[in-house]
Order: C-alpha cells, then sequence, then structure tokens
C-alpha cells in the first residue's frame, strides 16, 4: 500500500445490514470521504460533543450493506 493511502472495507457476516459513521463538525475532509464511499447522511446530534474549548455537533452516516 503506497504511503498516505487508506484501506477501508465493510464490516461482513450474518445479520450485518448496514455501517455507520459519526463525525464531529466542522470536518469537511472526514464528511467528504464518507460520501465518496457511498455513505449518505442521516442525522446530526446538536452541541452534544465538547472538543478543543466548545460544543460540536456530530452528524452520522449510514451505509445499507
Amino acid at each position: 500500500m503506497a504511503p498516505g493511502s487508506i484501506f477501508l472495507t465493510w464490516p461482513a457476516g450474518p445479520g450485518v445490514c448496514a455501517s455507520f459513521a459519526g463525525i464531529a463538525f466542522p470536518h469537511a475532509g472526514r464528511v467528504a470521504l464518507r460520501e465518496a464511499m457511498g455513505l449518505a447522511q442521516v442525522g446530526i446530534y446538536r452541541e452534544v460533543g465538547w472538543k478543543m474549548g466548545a460544543w460540536r455537533d456530530v452528524g452520522w452516516w449510514q451505509v445499507l450493506l
């Protein structure tokens, strides 16, 4: 694998029907990566994460497998 590349796979197995990702905002790079992988935004929890001295929204993405 080339330096700087990422290797990602979806979970597999009986009963696995979806994969989820949570992202603390703002983080445009992570959002773009998840959407490029086929995940769709399904929700936002407002001001639920404390990070770097401020409350952050957390977005949720999902892909059906």
